[in-house]
């Protein structure tokens, strides 16, 4: 009886605590993955320019864009952050420019989703 009773308690802990829907973990984009996501949104919006986040502020919702051109931005121009699998994480607009990097004021995210993180991709869509 006694070790029918640990089995049953092993199985509810076991199952109560299963995620159903585990969410992936968050990785930084590769070097490939990057020059890839570059190449497809030029394909399809030749004044696209894809940046990576380089530093966060979560707590203020701030976040450092770089690797990008930054003579070629504005303040107050629009920018979405995704991950590494394309997946929108925000937006935010260009609050200050440096001479080597973006530094951009992003809105909340959308429920269950998360803040732009280190290696995340940062994109100007430009008509």
């Amino acid at each position: 009886m006694r070790q029918l009773f640990s089995a049953a308690i092993c199985l509810c802990i076991l199952t109560g605590c299963a995620n159903n829907n585990p969410e992936p973990l968050a990785r930084p984009a590769t070097t490939e993955e990057v020059e890839q996501i570059r190449q497809t949104m030029r394909a399809t919006n030749p004044k696209a320019v894809v940046g990576i986040v380089i530093a966060t502020l979560p707590d203020q919702r701030f976040a450092a864009v770089g690797d990008v051109p930054v003579m070629e931005f504005r303040l107050n121009e629009p920018i979405t952050f995704i991950d590494a699998r394309q997946h929108p994480l925000a937006h935010g607009v260009i609050k200050n420019i440096t001479t080597d990097a973006l530094h951009v004021k992003y809105d909340p995210p959308p429920k269950n989703g998360r803040d732009p993180q280190v290696g995340d991709l940062a994109i100007r869509f430009k008509p």
